[in-house]
């Protein structure tokens, strides 16, 4: 969160969508608070801009705190159209931190701040839909972070102020198509921790980390094994008391056998 490089570097064909949803229960939620999500989107918001080049206004920058089902739809809603409409070679970096959660069918959702556990089907997100929404048209790259879980045991290993509901295995079929590259926290059966020392997400804290030391001059896949190897390797030392968690990627079918190579300063 300190000594941010800043590489000089804008481009103004770069947007971003970032969210961070922290206070679901200021908002009538059961799900319970996580505390870490506005920290990890607002520091997100100083690399996406000072490293990444993506210019510091409303034009480029689409970001909210503790989104409710109304808001989340329409800045995803804006953020599609902007997909739709921009020029061809643009890029778009979406950054999400904060609850996922699955229905009784295992369907991964998206939480809103303002949406109880019982009603995820009418006014949550599903991660289908979410995906859709952000599928560009050719010619055009989404590079998707989500520090969220879709295990249905929660950032914090509680999902609900009510019961600690039993880890699940997600669907791991959600539909992914077009030019997207989607790094994900966790696989479908795990939970994405906090990484408490740090006051971060510990996907968002690795993520972060190989961003500064690098300054963005790093592949995906070089960032991938990086995130990859310094979680695990978290998780896997006992004396952290953190349970296992392995990030994983995921693509549409036309940069399957791209996007390892693709660079994030160029």
């Amino acid at each position: 969160d300190v000594n941010i490089p800043n590489t000089g570097r804008k481009y103004n064909n770069r947007y971003a969508l970032i969210i961070g949803n922290a206070n679901y229960q200021d908002n009538g939620s059961d799900f319970v608070n996580i505390r870490f999500a506005i920290s990890d989107a607002k520091t997100i918001k100083e690399y996406f801009t000072k490293i990444l080049g993506i210019p510091d206004d409303n034009s480029h920058i689409y970001y909210v705190e503790n989104a409710t089902s109304i808001q989340l739809r329409r800045y995803l809603d804006n953020f599609s159209k902007l997909i739709q409409s921009s020029p061809q070679g643009s890029e778009f970096f979406v950054y999400y931190s904060g609850h996922g959660s699955i229905n009784e069918t295992k369907k991964p959702y998206i939480v809103p701040t303002d949406v109880n556990s019982e009603y995820l089907e009418s006014y949550a997100m599903s991660l289908t839909d979410f995906y859709q929404k952000l599928t560009p048209p050719t010619g055009k790259k989404v590079y998707v972070f989500l520090d969220a879980c879709f295990s249905g045991g929660g950032k914090t290993g509680q999902l609900t102020l009510n019961a600690k509901v039993a880890v699940r295995r997600s669907s791991a079929e959600t539909p992914i198509v077009g030019n997207i590259i989607v790094f994900a926290a966790s696989t479908g059966e795990q939970i994405s921790q906090e990484y408490i020392e740090k006051q971060h997400g510990l996907f968002t804290y690795y993520l972060l980390k190989h961003l500064k030391d690098t300054r963005g001059n790093i592949t995906l896949m070089n960032l991938y094994e990086k995130i990859k190897t310094d979680v695990q390797n978290q998780t896997l030392n006992p004396q952290n008391r953190l349970n296992e968690q392995t990030p994983v990627i995921r693509t549409g079918s036309t940069v399957e056998d791209s996007w390892q190579s693709i660079r994030l300063i160029h």
